[in-house]
């Protein structure tokens, strides 16, 4: 609110040095003494001039929102929308240029929360703010930070939800039998007291030949279950991490003629994916799994079914336009 009132009164000092300028030059032209000099008042102020400062300050913003990035630095062009309370429409939308929107005060007062989204040049990232920030009490100026809408999640979640996506959580296939599951041996091999020999109650006890083994190894089962919130987080994580190092590209959209192997060979030569590869659709495509199923390099899945583990796996990920708005509107 200080920031505001400040900017208000070097707007309006640098109006008033404006409309003195000819006033000045015309004093030193009649060379007027400096002693005589008397300081200008509202009513030695032309009637121009006073128009220029009336539409100035009718032009002032009365209410800014500053849009911030997630380092601290102004996000230069972002949109912020302001929403009503009640029938949760928009009441204005503005385009802060320099990272300040502007909006009037009755704007403001009709706004009950606001909405920023911003989408970096460099990468094509799109920054989005929390949903429906409701406005501070504040009347002059409000912040918002926009965070990348891929966001990084926590690592003890991330292995979680990796491991979880493992194809096959079973260990095996060993599985040897116990004494109790060998067949036979259910007799008393000879009585307890007499013979010499030290006393056995069956010839299936592990010390015999074709006997039980003791800690029989068995097929388990390691699958680990996550919860959805988590799931969620580990994938943005790691789409954020394939993101921040270049090994996520995007397409219109993948077009087969026929389920040819050497189609999708060339489509991944043309791209220059020639590590292991994730190809993301947004719907099940007959095409490409055919066309993609004799590469060992190649995986393909849906925009519903990708998961950690997959894209963890491979070096690169490739999306069609509709799985990434798909896996957006799913993770918004």
């Amino acid at each position: 609110m200080k920031k505001s009132r400040k900017l208000l009164c070097m707007l309006l000092a640098l109006v008033m040095v404006v409309s003195l300028l000819p006033v000045m030059a015309f004093a030193a032209d009649e060379d007027i003494a400096a002693e005589e000099v008397v300081p200008a008042s509202v009513e030695e102020i032309s009637p121009e001039t006073a128009g220029i400062i009336t539409d100035i300050f009718a032009k002032l913003p009365n209410y800014l929102v500053v849009v911030k990035t997630p380092w601290g630095t102004l996000a230069k062009g972002a949109q912020v929308v302001l929403y009503n309370q009640n029938s949760n429409t928009i009441v204005a939308s503005e385009v802060a240029t320099y990272g300040v929107a502007v909006f009037t005060k009755d704007q403001r007062l009709k706004a009950y929360t606001m909405s920023a989204t911003w989408t970096q040049k460099e990468t094509g990232l799109t920054f989005k703010s929390a949903p429906r920030v409701s406005i501070g009490k504040v009347l002059d100026m409000d912040v918002i930070t926009v965070y990348p809408t891929f966001r990084i999640g926590l690592k003890d979640t991330d292995h979680d939800a990796y491991i979880s996506g493992y194809p096959d959580g079973l260990v095996g296939p060993n599985r040897t039998l116990t004494r109790a599951e060998v067949r036979g041996g259910g007799v008393k091999p000879y009585r307890q007291k007499g013979t010499g020999r030290a006393r056995q109650g069956s010839i299936r006890s592990p010390q015999f030949v074709k006997g039980g083994v003791v800690f029989a190894p068995k097929p388990r089962d390691f699958s680990k279950r996550t919860n959805k919130f988590a799931r969620r987080l580990a994938l943005l994580s790691a789409l954020s991490e394939k993101i921040r190092t270049n090994e996520v590209t995007v397409i219109d959209n993948i077009e087969l003629k026929d389920a040819k192997t050497k189609e999708v060979v060339a489509v991944l030569k043309a791209l220059g994916l020639d590590k292991t590869t994730l190809i993301v659709t947004a719907d099940k495509d007959e095409l490409v799994l055919r066309a993609a199923g004799n590469l060992e390099k190649v995986e393909v899945t849906t925009a519903d079914l990708i998961n950690v583990y997959e894209v963890v796996k491979n070096n690169n990920c490739l999306f069609t336009k509709a799985a990434i708005e798909k896996i957006e509107e799913a993770n918004a």
